[in-house]
């Protein structure tokens, strides 16, 4: 994702490579829209990268399935990602 995908204002994520290529809107929950305001408040680069790494790298699918799994069971969720 880039941050240009992300639009606060209508609470919807464009994901540019959905399935089979196609881009798809998909909403945005208010809880984690304020955590990714609040992140973006402390990025000072340019980046177009939504998310980027310590290095300052776009994070990978890898990396951030990872931290995913690392935090998801702490939410006390049910669902399967």
């Amino acid at each position: 994702l880039d941050r240009r995908d992300v639009n606060f204002t209508e609470g919807m994520v464009a994901v540019r490579h959905a399935k089979r290529g196609k881009m798809r809107m998909v909403p945005l929950h208010d809880l984690p829209a304020g955590h990714i305001r609040a992140y973006l408040a402390t990025r000072v680069d340019d980046d177009p990268a939504l998310f980027i790494s310590q290095r300052r790298q776009r994070i990978g699918t890898k990396t951030l399935w990872n931290v995913l799994h690392k935090y998801l069971p702490g939410l006390g969720t049910e669902k399967q990602i």
